[in-house]
């Protein structure tokens, strides 16, 4: 099985119906699941502290959604530059023996403790993306490594 842990909602109709779609052509090959965690509010010019503090919240309810044999792939503007075939590699080398989950962060990224507990660590670019572009780009990428 496949599951996407994404903090935020898809608020945009444009974006649900891709996903909708993606997650169709992915569900005739694997099982796949998608579970959003509520994301924090945040203020305008939050301090370092209430970035931690925003990042633990997120990170806590994310925690709760894993599974102790999960293989983990947390993506991360710091993580490891990832193409197509790297993708498929990990997606074949760990699907039959374990549920692969990827993990989206939410404005400010994923917290020590889930990159700490990933297996791996994954970018698709130096850019910053919105989290909804991120789910729609995994999804799609996904879709395209299963047909």
């Amino acid at each position: 099985m496949i599951k996407i842990i994404a903090v935020g909602k898809i608020k945009e109709d444009y974006f649900r119906k891709i996903i909708e779609e993606k997650i169709n052509i992915i569900n005739k090959r694997y099982k796949i699941e998608v579970m959003e965690v509520y994301d924090e509010k945040t203020i305008d010019n939050p301090s370092d502290k209430e970035k931690r503090m925003i990042l633990k919240k997120e990170s806590d309810r994310i925690i709760k959604k894993l599974n102790h044999d999960d293989f983990i792939i947390a993506l991360d503007i710091e993580g490891k530059k990832t193409d197509e075939k790297v993708l498929e590699r990990l997606l074949r080398d760990n699907i039959i023996d374990r549920n692969i989950v990827f993990i989206i962060g939410g404005s400010f990224g994923l917290s020590k403790d889930i990159l700490s507990k990933a297996d791996k660590r994954i970018s698709f670019s130096d850019m910053t993306f919105a989290h909804q572009m991120v789910r729609v780009l995994l999804l799609y990428e996904i879709a395209s490594i299963i047909i």
